[in-house]
């Protein structure tokens, strides 16, 4: 759950906006974004979405 509100800035008597979520969010976008560095990676990465797009009992599908 990600909590939404204010902080207090650096700046005295000004507030800025300010969004905390869990670290376990981060995880996964840090790993696909590590996989499409890769163009062979990225290849793949982009193919197994095709496949579950197209074919949404490939999930439980063995690669």
């Amino acid at each position: 759950m990600s909590d939404v509100g204010t902080a207090e800035s650096a700046r005295a008597g000004t507030r800025e906006p300010r969004v905390s979520a869990p670290t376990d969010v981060d995880e996964p976008v840090d790993e696909t974004a590590h996989l499409l560095r890769s163009p062979a990676d990225a290849r793949r990465l982009l193919a197994a979405i095709e496949r579950l797009e197209n074919d949404p009992d490939a999930a439980s599908a063995p690669v």
